[in-house]
């Protein structure tokens, strides 16, 4: 891979930026896409709002400190569309050259080593080119759903102070109702036929907690954290959208069906509105100890065991609500055709562990040594690891969002009205899940991540001219560290984006009262 990261291209043989050879239509190399372009406007619209109360009673000499009770409740709804038009070109769609009216400077690829490609105000040329016609395949109705949750969560906690021990032990008891309306879209007859369809799911958890803390010394502490939790599922995940396929073809081909044998041919893919949240139970423990006020170090365990993870699997489905579509009538009289397929959808499956341990801590180095006064590090480092089930491996296979090493340092100097800090942290390669192509989701591999910050300043003393008077110069993404993902082609990682942000600049000036 080139030093920049790109792909570098040499020997194309043509000027992409000369208006008199670059023209409009639709020349992809394997035959076209049927249109010249393509106008997506997703829609999303959500509304949010809770009401949170509870009640707090303390007591006096008591192993018990305090008791606290509650109730939340939280209803949410969000509803998304998208407008989509396929674009063809006027007379016949015909290619075309870009008047010179609608030329902007030329744009240049040139950290790609492609040279300069034609730029032309596309906005502007859209009408005087282009036929907009609505697009209505089933890939577009599918993208159209709302969700409603209404939530009820019953809350209490006891906290304890007893000596050295302090903490608190409490429950949830959360009641979840769901909704999701969404359409059966039907393209196994022609025109598609769309059928509206609401589903309603409700389900209760109990949650309860730990944290507890046990000062050894003043400078020694251990803790131990337990929990159950829950997260709850996207909603895109929960529409009620169903789109099934006919196999009309399941007996051609040798061997063929016989004659009274029972066939499935029946399939579909959609969203689940039955979808239940993610659930998993925590243990933490950890050992802290205090130096001063800015020395102190920590190590820390965790596990986490996954009841279940969402990912997409095959499930059983029953298509008898849906007409025989007339591709049937290709399957032989006496063969039977069951109203019994698979969809693919997300659901609640086998899910796995998650551990690691942390290391943090910060010293000040004056306590070494007094021509040291006034500097300091501080930092932590985590490594963690995943093992998943079977079932959940082979579909999910990394885990988006998780990466093993993350680590992070800082050095510091205060004293006398200066400041002056330089934080560095890496974070190493892992699955995203990002907003992708056509506003889709997309899972790229986001390769490590390494940033530098900076910031220096100096408040004036008591006494002078400009006395609590303060200035401050910062610096982010130093190393303008670039964001890159890469896609898998043949078992190889290709780079597939490269984006560079560049630094920011900050300069501020203060004033203390």
């Amino acid at each position: 891979m080139p030093a920049n990261g790109h792909p570098q291209y040499t020997n194309w043989g043509l000027d992409y930026a000369d208006a008199s050879q670059v023209s409009l239509g639709d020349r992809a190399p394997w035959g076209g896409w049927g249109h010249d372009g393509l106008m997506k406007s997703p829609h999303i619209k959500e509304t949010l709002y809770g009401l949170d109360g509870a009640l707090t009673h303390e007591f006096d000499g008591s192993f018990l400190k305090s008791v606290e009770a509650g109730l939340n409740y939280t209803h949410r709804k969000k509803t998304k569309t998208v407008d989509e038009l396929d674009l063809f070109l006027k007379n016949g769609r015909e290619q075309v050259l870009v008047d010179s009216q609608y030329l902007t400077d030329p744009t240049s690829l040139g950290f790609a080593g492609f040279g300069d490609v034609l730029g032309f105000q596309v906005a502007d040329a859209l009408d005087a080119y282009y036929d907009l016609l609505p697009l209505e395949d089933a890939a577009h109705f599918d993208k159209a759903w709302s969700i409603k949750e209404d939530i009820l969560t019953f809350k209490a906690k006891a906290n304890i102070e007893a000596g050295a021990l302090h903490g608190n032990v409490g429950v949830q008891i959360v009641q979840q109702k769901q909704s999701s309306s969404g359409v059966r879209i039907n393209q196994t007859v022609s025109p598609i036929a769309l059928s509206d369809v609401t589903i309603t799911d409700k389900y209760t958890d109990v949650l309860p907690s730990l944290n507890l803390s046990y000062d050894i010394t003043g400078q020694h502490r251990l803790r131990l954290a337990a929990a159950k939790v829950m997260a709850r599922p996207r909603m895109d995940d929960l529409r009620a959208n169903l789109t099934p396929s006919f196999n009309g073809g399941i007996c051609a081909g040798d061997p063929g069906c016989s004659p009274g044998q029972t066939v499935n041919p029946w399939s579909a893919s959609g969203g689940n509105p039955e979808l239940q949240p993610w659930r998993a139970k925590l243990l933490n423990v950890a050992y802290e100890w205090y130096g001063g006020n800015a020395t102190y170090f920590s190590v820390s365990a965790f596990q986490m065991w996954l009841d279940n993870y969402i990912y997409t699997q095959l499930r059983t489905a029953d298509f008898s609500d849906f007409p025989l579509p007339s591709t049937a009538e290709s399957i032989p009289d006496d063969v039977i055709i069951s109203p019994i397929g698979q969809i693919s959808q997300p659901a609640n499956g086998d899910g796995g562990k998650v551990r690691g341990i942390e290391v943090s801590g910060a010293l000040e180095l004056g306590k070494l040594t007094p021509i040291l006064t006034g500097f300091g590090v501080q930092g932590s480092a985590s490594y963690s690891k995943f093992d998943l089930k079977p079932n959940a491996e082979g579909s999910i296979g990394i885990l988006p969002g998780f990466s093993k090493w993350v680590y992070n340092l800082t050095g510091y100097y205060e004293r006398n009205g200066f400041q002056a800090r330089a934080s560095y942290r890496y974070r190493s390669g892992f699955k995203g899940e990002v907003v992708s192509l056509f506003a889709n989701l997309g899972y790229p591999m986001i390769l490590a991540d390494k940033q530098l910050d900076a910031q220096v300043g100096y408040t004036f003393p008591e006494g002078t001219n400009l006395a609590n008077f303060g200035i401050q110069l910062q610096v982010n993404n130093v190393l303008n560290s670039p964001y890159r993902t890469t896609y898998d082609v043949n078992g190889t990682r290709t780079l597939e984006t490269y984006d560079k942000f560049g630094r920011q600049w900050m300069l501020g000036v203060s004033k203390r009262f």
